[in-house]
């Protein structure tokens, strides 16, 4: 017969982790390959209605124009509110946004209380900067 000591412990249960680990790469995996990744202007701004709005491009270079006046590029701010309209600050920084994004599209994403005209000058900013088309950003009623 066998003597049971005191204190001696029994070894402690072994957990197998391997299913778990694998299970989280596998679900890493999924969910890195199914991600859709946007640029944004890294601004907000209320974008006007069209019944005829549709999807864009998936690489194009994002270009915010606030209710104030300030323009921003790929989330960067080249126009102050109230600045003077020649734009060449906003044409160099969309050439340089479009030979980083290695794209020619360029989206307006302009605020519907944005001053037309300014819209109207960053679109010709944007075609003078070697954009092959430019739209303008807007929702569905």
């Amino acid at each position: 017969m066998r003597r049971f000591r005191r204190g001696a412990r029994a070894p402690a249960p072994l957990v197998d982790l391997s299913a778990m680990i694998d299970m989280v790469f596998l679900l890493l995996i999924f969910f890195v390959v199914t991600t859709r990744f946007s640029r944004d202007t890294g601004v907000r701004v209320e974008r006007p209605q069209s019944a005829r709005a549709a999807a864009v491009a998936a690489q194009v270079v994002p270009v915010g124009i606030t209710a104030d006046g300030a323009v921003h590029v790929a989330g960067r701010e080249v126009r102050a509110p109230g600045a003077a309209t020649d734009g060449a600050g906003v044409t160099a920084a969309i050439a340089e946004a479009l030979r980083a994004a290695r794209t020619r599209d360029v989206l307006v994403q302009a605020d519907r209380r944005a001053p037309v005209g300014l819209a109207l000058m960053v679109r010709d900013r944007a075609l003078d900067a070697g954009a092959a088309r430019v739209d303008i950003a807007a929702v569905r009623p």
